[in-house]
């Protein structure tokens, strides 16, 4: 014999049906005393559930859960292909700009203090620019992941 799935005897519970299809699903529950019985408890429980008063919401509710979608929907676009894409060209100028800075700078006569660095200077901008991608990192998906 089949009986109601949980899915027929909640739409009948809460009137979700047809009315041929509630007839229907009425004359089995007449005729199978256990969907009757499940069908019994089901009523039970939506008559205790409505009985139930409404929580109340903190004031700043709404505003906290737009906030953590927000968040999340901000972490979703640094995840993005694109925004890599846009990221790695970012640096990539930033470090071309750095370059062309040391190239000028180096190119006129200008009176600073030789400071001798182990593998000179473009080891110098490589570190640095590794320094600023790491902070950057850190700082974009760091706040990113905390509020995933």
């Amino acid at each position: 014999m089949n009986h109601l799935t949980p899915e027929q005897l909640f739409d009948l519970t809460e009137g979700n049906l047809p009315p041929q299809e509630a007839g229907a699903l009425q004359q089995h529950l007449a005729s199978c005393g256990l969907c009757q019985e499940q069908y019994q408890l089901y009523i039970a429980l939506e008559d205790d559930l409505r009985s139930l008063e409404a929580p109340e919401v903190s004031p700043g509710f709404a505003l906290n859960v737009t906030r953590k979608l927000r968040d999340r929907e901000t972490a979703r676009i640094f995840h993005r292909p694109v925004f890599k894409v846009f990221q790695f060209a970012l640096v990539l100028s930033f470090i071309l700009a750095v370059g062309i800075i040391i190239t000028q700078l180096s190119s006129h006569q200008i009176d600073l203090p030789e400071i001798v660095v182990p593998g000179g200077t473009y080891y110098v901008i490589a570190v640095a620019c590794v320094a600023i991608i790491a902070v950057a990192d850190r700082v974009i998906y760091g706040s990113a992941k905390k509020n995933l």
